[in-house]
């Protein structure tokens, strides 16, 4: 399943919290796909899920001084949930700043669906599916 789907789905059972993986994005993420969520294991199981958002790594989109660099995709949606989705404490920094934006959940799964691969079968060509290290910019070196 698609990082950005496993998100919406999962928010249709966790109730949002922030800064914590049992109701963040990413939370909401492995609940859609394993059913629970162990936060001693949750960035092993990201890893699992999603290996893609731990490898790639990006600018986020807001404009918060901590955020200047680049860093894993799974990270950037915690940041983008906490600080943004959330308007979490720890980020007074951010939402002081101007120009600080308020995102959405929906805003938020429509930048993960920019960013992600597409899956095995969005690939398929003809018949012949092409595998995800052709079409994924992480592993294409």
């Amino acid at each position: 399943m698609r990082l950005s789907e496993a998100i919406n789905l999962g928010s249709s059972v966790l109730k949002p919290i922030g800064a914590h993986i049992e109701g963040c994005a990413m939370g909401m993420a492995l609940m859609a796909v394993d059913g629970k969520i162990v936060a001693k294991e949750s960035a092993e199981a990201i890893r699992k899920h999603w290996e893609w958002a731990t490898e790639m790594f990006l600018p986020s989109p807001c404009e918060c001084p901590s955020e200047r660099t680049v860093r894993p995709v799974s990270s950037v949606v915690m940041h983008l949930f906490d600080a943004h989705v959330m308007q979490g404490s720890g980020y007074e920094a951010c939402i002081r700043r101007e120009p600080w934006s308020k995102w959405t959940l929906e805003q938020l799964v429509d930048w993960v669906r920019s960013v992600e691969p597409p899956e095995l079968e969005e690939v398929a060509d003809g018949g012949r599916a092409e595998t995800i290290s052709a079409t994924n910019p992480v592993c294409a070196k």
